[in-house]
């Protein structure tokens, strides 16, 4: 399966935590580009690596801000998702997933270890 079939399966276990389309679709397309920018200079990096017209980016701008996303849900569903796309391969720690990510050039432990009972 092409792996951008994947990643919209895989975002899709998230979607219940949108409260409209839109914002749904606003929040896939800058997720596409945080996954393919080449630089981190914020939204105008997704803009560009997506080659987004200019004006698009108070779209996703409003998109990030709005009150259409359920932020505890979101992070309830993401973490779920995480549990069932990769299940066996976490890492864990007395029975709690350790999450590491790689973010503006360092490596940073996911502070929120994730107790399994609770996905």
């Amino acid at each position: 399966m092409p792996l951008w079939f994947q990643w919209y399966n895989a975002i899709l276990l998230i979607r219940p935590a949108f409260s409209h389309a839109r914002t749904f679709m606003w929040f896939m397309v800058c997720t596409a580009g945080l996954s393919v920018r080449e630089d981190n200079l914020g939204l105008t990096s997704v803009v560009r690596a997506l080659s987004l017209k200019p004006n698009h980016y108070h779209s996703l701008l409003r998109c990030c801000h709005s009150q259409g996303i359920d932020l505890d849900a979101l992070y309830r569903l993401w973490m779920r998702a995480v549990v069932q796309l990769f299940g066996t391969k976490l890492e864990r720690v007395n029975d709690r997933i350790v999450l590491l990510a790689y973010w503006s050039g360092r490596p940073n432990l996911f502070l929120r270890a994730l107790d399994h009972e609770n996905t």
